[in-house]
């Protein structure tokens, strides 16, 4: 989690959502790390940004390094989302940092960028299907469904539509 004390805002880096990335230029900006990168606390009276990604690509993000089936693997993974539970339970708004169109969500918050990342960022992050087509075969009738069912919450508070695998 970062702080900014000049703005009175705050990010939260939940994992698999661009957090490293933001994390480095946020920093580059004066931000500075209030508790451990992934950490997420309530800051009254600071204002919240969240990165976020689409389900679909954050479960295929998480199973890259995994060596078991995706068939088998989709059906057992604990679908952990701590910044839904904590937006939940303290009744906080926010605002969005979205992997999908990062430059632009980073731009509302008036950063500089260092030039070696300038150019990945206006690359943006690209989804597995396609920065990887081969991959298209993990989005059946069923796992989406599975995906559906264990992240619906998620879809619904940042806006995904059940769809948006396609």
């Amino acid at each position: 989690m970062l702080i900014n004390h000049n703005t009175k805002q705050y990010w939260w880096g939940p994992p698999r959502t661009a957090s490293r990335m933001v994390s480095l230029i946020l920093k580059d900006n004066g931000w500075e790390e209030s508790i451990s990168h992934h950490g997420m606390e309530v800051i009254d009276g600071y204002e919240l940004w969240i990165n976020v990604r689409n389900p679909y690509d954050r479960v295929i993000s998480m199973w890259r390094n995994n060596k078991m089936d995706f068939q088998r693997w989709i059906k057992t993974i604990g679908y952990v989302t701590p910044e839904l539970d904590l937006i939940k339970q303290f009744d906080v708004s926010f605002n969005t940092i979205r992997c999908e169109s990062l430059k632009e969500d980073l731009d509302k918050l008036n950063v500089v960028y260092r030039e070696d990342l300038w150019d990945r960022l206006n690359q943006g992050v690209k989804p597995w299907r396609l920065r990887e087509p081969n991959l298209e075969w993990t989005w059946n009738e069923e796992n989406v469904e599975i995906v559906w069912e264990n992240l619906k919450e998620y879809f619904e508070v940042f806006g995904y539509k059940r769809d948006s695998w396609k």
